[in-house]
């Protein structure tokens, strides 16, 4: 009550709003933190070959939860890569260059190779099915926050050399 004390005052009949309301901002002060040093603890786990990829504002690698299930860092570049490819291209369509039809196109452009690995991989082992999904989620993420920060992986300078 002794921070919110001159609100307080000012609004007593707003009492319980104004104590919800600073309760809600402490707790949201303590989860940033909290959100900061489970990313800085991975960061510091990080082998030297690996890099932070983030991409449109949310940190993909290292893992932070399994929200998103199990991936390694080759399937999350692998999903980046083939995402970003397929995003500048899209960019090239001249009659709809809206965030969301690009994020639609993705996702529509994945679709039968998925179709295909769930009509034949029926005890889901095959790696691509996570791949595909993570191009899947990349393109809810910018549909999302298209201006967000992204940190992609540099592409391999040679192919195959990854």
């Amino acid at each position: 009550m002794k921070a919110c004390r001159d609100q307080l005052l000012a609004q007593p009949e707003r009492m319980r709003e104004i104590l919800a309301e600073y309760d809600a901002a402490q707790n949201a002060k303590a989860k940033i933190e909290i959100d900061n040093n489970r990313r800085n603890e991975a960061l510091a786990r990080l082998p030297s070959a690996e890099q932070e990829l983030v991409m449109f504002g949310r940190m993909v690698w290292p893992r932070l939860d399994n929200l998103q299930g199990e991936y390694d860092y080759d399937q999350i570049r692998a999903a980046i890569w083939t995402f970003r490819d397929l995003d500048n291209w899209n960019r090239q369509i001249e009659t709809d260059n809206r965030v969301g039809s690009r994020a639609i196109r993705i996702r529509l452009t994945c679709k039968w190779l998925n179709e295909y690995l769930m009509r034949h991989d029926p005890r889901r082992e095959n790696p691509m099915r996570r791949i595909l999904g993570l191009i899947q989620w990349l393109s809810k993420l910018m549909e999302l926050a298209p201006e967000a920060e992204c940190k992609w992986p540099p592409y391999p300078s040679a192919e195959a050399e990854w």
